[in-house]
């Protein structure tokens, strides 16, 4: 946070869930989310908030820049209809265990998402996110959940966050094989 500053940026801003965190303190700029608190590791509703704070930053941004007016209503209109998009994402969720039975076998997984939802469109179904300007949102609902019926599915305690933060901060792997 201090690098941009010394390049001549004019400032820096962050959109975080933890108002003591030290990139909090850093930023010239730091709306926060205040979504709930997070223990370890950032959980899929403080993910999904920022994603949605970045929307709405975009949408400020485009307002300010006076840009087309039909553009600006039709990117409020697909924000709008997030939460009907996710309850719709929601709605494959047999097909997500599903296709998490075929991982079960895999001693490691890491579920990531190329590009706009292509590894949930690929491996699941199509999913209407109306446009790109939502989808990664939408898109994180299923891929989030494909990686929850995993840990189900193989036993393994689906909320293991302090081991998973005791790895990450010190690098302890004791109990890192039944992190996913």
């Amino acid at each position: 946070m201090r690098e941009p500053h010394l390049c001549g940026y004019l400032g820096t801003q962050t959109i975080c869930n933890v108002p003591g965190s030290s990139v909090v303190r850093e930023a010239d700029l730091k709306p926060m989310t205040r979504v709930a608190p997070e223990i370890g590791v950032a959980s899929v509703k403080a993910f999904t908030t920022q994603l949605v704070a970045l929307a709405l930053l975009t949408l400020h941004l485009v307002k300010q820049q006076d840009l087309d007016a039909t553009r600006y209503d039709t990117l409020c209109a697909k924000l709008q209809r997030l939460l009907r998009a996710i309850d719709e994402a929601l709605q494959i969720e047999p097909q997500v265990i599903q296709l998490a039975e075929r991982f079960i076998r895999h001693r490691h997984a890491l579920f990531l998402d190329r590009g706009m939802g292509n590894t949930v469109r690929r491996c699941i179904l199509r999913i209407d996110a109306s446009g790109e300007f939502i989808a990664p949102t939408v898109f994180t609902v299923p891929l989030q959940s494909l990686a929850y019926h995993v840990v189900v599915l193989r036993g393994a305690d689906v909320d293991p966050s302090r081991d998973l933060a005791k790895f990450v901060a010190v690098g302890d792997r004791s109990n890192l094989s039944t992190i996913i």
